[in-house]
């Protein structure tokens, strides 16, 4: 009963903030904003799994954060580019390979002392050893694309301009009718 009851917990600590604001938008009546109900619901329930795939690695890449941090290991912060980037091969496998090889080498052995084990680390190990081509795939600029295009994972911005972008276009437009009438 008590693990039912952590288990219970967990589940509410991971998704009842997205339920929350799936319901959130509903009662605002912005789903419209977001590809319409169905798209919302389609793109909450994408965005949930890739979360729970994702899980493992950023776990991993926190935990060695906290623990070069503490160990006062001299830290180089770098701002990711905010700029659509695809994650090559050889970076995403250069900065994945270490762990992913740790993983693998900790399921060999555990698979060597109870191989029926492997199924209850399953959930944490696949995808530490899979983080080399998930990175690359979950980071290809043309996948991001196809999902916009199918309604996946849209963002109000992407269904209506903000009122700022469209008064700033507007004024735009008006400062290039005079240059443009005296080219003609």
């Amino acid at each position: 009963m008590e693990l039912a009851g952590l288990w219970l917990w967990t589940l509410s600590l991971l998704f009842l903030p997205r339920v929350l604001g799936i319901v959130a938008v509903m009662m605002r009546g912005e789903q419209r904003q977001y590809g319409g109900l169905w798209g919302l619901l389609k793109s909450s329930a994408l965005e949930s799994a890739l979360a729970i795939v994702q899980a493992p690695v950023r776990m991993l890449a926190h935990s060695l954060f906290v623990i070069v941090a503490l160990t006062g290991i001299k830290l180089d912060w770098k701002s990711p580019p905010r700029e659509a980037a695809a994650v090559p091969w050889r970076i995403a496998f250069n900065q994945l390979a270490p762990m992913s090889s740790v993983i693998a080498l900790l399921a060999v052995g555990i698979a060597m002392i109870d191989a029926s084990a492997l199924i209850w680390l399953m959930p944490v190990g696949l995808p530490l050893l899979l983080a080399i081509p998930l990175t690359v795939l979950t980071s290809q600029i043309a996948l991001g694309t196809t999902l916009r295009d199918r309604g996946f994972l849209l963002i109000p911005e992407e269904s209506r301009s903000p009122a700022v972008l469209r008064r700033a276009w507007m004024h735009a437009i008006k400062l290039m009718q005079p240059k443009v009438a005296a080219l003609a």
